[in-house]
């Protein structure tokens, strides 16, 4: 019988010294860049979407006292048929704004959280049954996308 030699490689186990089995569960997004808050006409970015045509979401305001990156959480709970929307930090399981309840299509502005540079981001939701679908189908009911956020 033939005996296979694995070769270990550093990414073989995690944070806590055992071996990693089977692949990571949340798919990875690209960080996104938003910049020009604090100007006059600060530019909209879509976030929050798949390869769509149109963004779900577009960053319309900020207000913040110095460049950060953060996440933003979009949270589908399918027991109570509710999407959330929330700022949190870089770190895992880090500090978080409250969360902020998405009924539709619309304005919102989501709170920042302690200790963070970024006091809120405006956004406005112009496709929310969309972005649930995409949630659902590929996030597995929560979807974050990582924000390089500028003055």
């Amino acid at each position: 019988m033939e005996q296979r030699i694995h070769r270990l490689h550093p990414y073989r186990y995690t944070e806590n010294g055992s071996i990693r089995t089977g692949t990571y569960g949340n798919r990875l997004r690209s960080p996104l860049v938003l910049n020009g808050f604090s100007a006059n006409n600060p530019q909209e970015v879509g976030i929050l979407t798949g390869n769509a045509t149109a963004p779900y979401v577009v960053a319309t305001d900020a207000k913040m006292t110095a460049d950060e990156q953060i996440r933003i959480q979009a949270i589908f709970d399918l027991t109570d048929n509710r999407l959330t929307l929330s700022l949190q930090a870089m770190e895992k399981r880090g500090i978080a704004g409250d969360a902020v309840t998405i009924p539709g299509n619309g304005i919102y502005t989501l709170p920042g959280f302690s200790g963070s540079a970024v006091t809120s981001l405006t956004i406005r939701v112009d496709n929310s049954a969309d972005l649930i679908s995409l949630i659902r189908s590929s996030y597995n009911g929560r979807m974050v996308d990582i924000l390089e956020m500028g003055m």
